[in-house]
């Protein structure tokens, strides 16, 4: 597969609001490249639970959308059909709720009908990883 097919991180930026407008309510584009993506989310109160701590749901859909990233830059305005078909998560310790986050997704194998990837995420400039995930993608077209 060839992630050649936007001409740039913008163009990919632009396809994906189309297609998606509130997509960056859970990070923003922060790297892109072949198979991986990593975005950056500061989470605001629309991310908190009560206690102050970082939904589930909130990093849930933080990683869900990086490994799309990763999905949409590698198989090009052609991977916009791609939907999740299952994704796991393991959560291992709270968030701080004002550190910044960064989620890295990869993309594990590209199939002819689905597509496996993992996702990290951890506080920006920590090792310790805050949540895991792992997914597939059904992409009917691939």
């Amino acid at each position: 597969m060839s992630h050649d097919r936007f001409a740039d991180r913008e163009h990919m930026i632009a396809v994906l609001t189309e297609q998606f407008p509130t997509w960056n309510l859970m990070g923003d584009l922060h790297d892109v490249g072949p198979r991986f993506a990593v975005t950056r989310m500061q989470p605001q109160p629309m991310h908190l639970r009560p206690g102050g701590t970082v939904s589930g749901p909130a990093l849930f859909a933080m990683a869900d959308i990086c490994m799309y990233l990763a999905i949409l830059w590698e198989l090009g305005p052609a991977g916009g059909p791609c939907v999740t078909a299952d994704m796991h998560s393991r959560f291992l310790q709270k968030p701080d709720r004002d550190a910044p986050l960064l989620c890295t997704a990869k993309l594990i194998r590209i199939g002819h009908t689905l597509i496996v990837a993992e996702a990290t995420i951890r506080p920006e400039g920590r090792d310790a990883a805050v949540a895991l995930f792992t997914a597939s993608y059904a992409a009917p077209r691939v």
